[in-house]
C-alpha cells in the first residue's frame, strides 16, 4: 500500500488476510502492520533499466554497492520465489527465475529496441540516456485521428453533440 485512497478500509480488512508480506527499505504504516517485512535493494544496490510513460528517454542503473545485510531487490525476490515454488510443484510459475537482472536487460533491449534507441549495444546506456526514436504520442504533430483531424470529445449520451478542441479554442458542434 504506498498511498492508498482509502487507507482505513485496507486496516479494517487487514486482520482478515492470513498473512501480510512487505517488501521496503523503510519501517513505512504498511511494513509496520505485517507480519512480515523483507528488506528491499535500494536503486544503488542493483541493475535496472529505466523508462517512463511521461517520456522517450531509457537509461540504465549501474550497481553501485553491495547489498545491505540481506536485502534484494524487488526482482531477487520474485526470482527465488519463483524458484521456490517450482521446487515445490513443478511448472508452477513462469516468471523467469534462472535469469539476472543483467540477462533481463539484455533480453529487454532487443535488437528493435536497440534500432530505436540508436545503440548497438545495451553497455552504449551505461554513457548516458538515450531518446527512443518514436513519436512521443500519435498526435504529438498536433493531428489527431479523427474526422476533423482536431481534438474531439464525444459527450456520452449526447447524440451528436461534439466538443472540438484545437490549439486552445473550443467550438461546439449540434
Amino acid at each position: 500500500l504506498a498511498s492508498p485512497a482509502e487507507k482505513d478500509k485496507w486496516f479494517k480488512l487487514w486482520p482478515q488476510l492470513e498473512l501480510v508480506v512487505t517488501v521496503d527499505l523503510f519501517m513505512t504504516e504498511t511494513a509496520a502492520h505485517s507480519d512480515l517485512v523483507l528488506p528491499g535493494a535500494s536503486f544503488f544496490e542493483d541493475y535496472d533499466l529505466h523508462a517512463s510513460n511521461w517520456h522517450n528517454w531509457v537509461s540504465i542503473n549501474e550497481k553501485a554497492i553491495p547489498n545491505f545485510h540481506e536485502g534484494k531487490s524487488h526482482l531477487e525476490i520474485m526470482r527465488l520465489l519463483a524458484a521456490k515454488l517450482n521446487q515445490f510443484s513443478p511448472g508452477f510459475s513462469t516468471f523467469p527465475s534462472e535469469f539476472s537482472s543483467l540477462d533481463l536487460i539484455r533480453k529487454g533491449l532487443n535488437p528493435e529496441i536497440r534500432r530505436l534507441l540508436g545503440i548497438s549495444h545495451w553497455r552504449e546506456l551505461l554513457k548516458g540516456p538515450r531518446r527512443l526514436n518514436v513519436k512521443s504520442s500519435p498526435w504529438s504533430d498536433g493531428i489527431f485521428l479523427t474526422p476533423s483531424r482536431k481534438f474531439e470529445l464525444y459527450l456520452p449520451g449526447g447524440g451528436e453533440e461534439t466538443a472540438i478542441c484545437s490549439k486552445g479554442t473550443v467550438s461546439c458542434l449540434m
